[in-house]
């Protein structure tokens, strides 16, 4: 099924969620086998501790401005379990995920990167969350031979490879797999033009 995503448009606004800052910002490799950097140190797959913790955070970076009810990411994480076994793997794949993302985050300290607001979680705006997929777009959007050589290498596979069987990153998939045939003929047609 679709994710059921709650629109930006209903962001439950910032309380004082400044209080603990990391001191660095994630970047994330989704065109390839999934990686994520805290400032220059990765994340190791001992650190995650769960798939579902990572999973929990691709979900919330595909969908990067929306806002999503805790059953709204359990329909899609853990859709055979029964209610109660779900919300508690959540529960524990989040703390795990919090625990990944900020190793030295201090007891009692809000988490900084995915937050909790009222009743949805998603990534914290103030946040730097720097994801290959930005750069993706923004040198792909180019007419320069250059930058549209360096779109498609950073394009190593399609949109996370480790969740192929999922449902929820299908539509992302298919529309970055488009962009990448369009800028591969962009590019063709540009060294065409040259070598004329």
């Amino acid at each position: 099924g679709h994710a059921h995503v709650v629109e930006a448009a209903c962001d439950p606004g910032s309380r004082a969620e400044i209080e603990h800052h990391p001191g660095y910002s994630l970047s994330v490799r989704t065109l390839g086998p999934f990686a994520v950097w805290r400032g220059d140190e990765p994340v190791s797959t001992r650190d995650w501790k769960r798939e579902k913790a990572r999973q929990i955070f691709q979900l919330l970076l595909t969908y990067p401005r929306q806002w999503f009810y805790r059953e709204q990411i359990v329909d899609q994480l853990w859709p055979h379990l029964a209610p109660d076994a779900a919300e508690r793997d959540f529960k524990v794949a989040l703390n795990a995920l919090h625990r990944a993302l900020e190793p030295g985050r201090p007891r009692g300290a809000p988490p900084f990167f995915v937050v909790r607001r009222r009743q949805v979680y998603g990534l914290n705006p103030a946040a730097r969350v720097v994801v290959d997929v930005m750069d993706f777009e923004r040198l792909a959007a180019s007419d320069d031979i250059n930058q549209l050589r360096q779109a498609l290498a950073i394009y190593e596979e399609d949109y996370l490879p480790d969740c192929m069987y999922e449902d929820w990153p299908a539509a992302e998939r298919q529309r970055l797999r488009h962009l990448y045939l369009v800028t591969a003929e962009q590019l063709a047609r540009h060294l065409l033009q040259t070598e004329a």
